[in-house]
């Protein structure tokens, strides 16, 4: 934050608390909501062959998600993608209506280590590819 008459930028994240999720302003647009759905993957691997993952979520927010790979797969960043929630759990209402859907057209933005050690799958940052509201 700069003060008038100083050239001091404050250079800390500032952590904003909306309903339940904490976002920090500089990388958080969107409330994250914290939700257990298992769910499964589907994508194209760079050898044309079909191939799809067993997936839990971990968060969700209106344009991405947050999953848990159960299984040893690697998908690559900016990978397209396909996300199916299982059929009980996709009308939930902390899910965003994008997700309601049979087949949610997505993108790997990151990647991260699994949270446990002792598991091999990793977690996956997706951009849901939808129409803003």
């Amino acid at each position: 934050m700069v003060e008038a008459g100083s050239m001091a930028q404050d250079t800390a994240p500032r952590v904003i608390r909306i309903g339940v999720a904490d976002i920090t302003s500089e990388r958080r647009i969107e409330a994250r909501v914290p939700i257990t759905v298992s769910g499964r993957l589907a994508w194209t691997d760079a050898d044309g062959a079909a191939r799809s993952a067993d997936v839990r979520t971990e968060n969700v927010s209106q344009h991405g998600v947050l999953l848990d790979c159960l299984s040893v797969t690697d998908i690559p960043l900016h990978r397209l993608v396909s996300v199916s929630l299982s059929a009980p759990d996709r009308g939930l209402d902390p899910l965003p209506r994008s997700l309601h859907n049979r087949h949610t057209p997505a993108a790997v933005y990151r990647i991260e280590p699994p949270r446990d050690p002792h598991r091999a799958g990793r977690r996956y940052a997706l951009r849901l590819l939808v129409e803003p509201n």
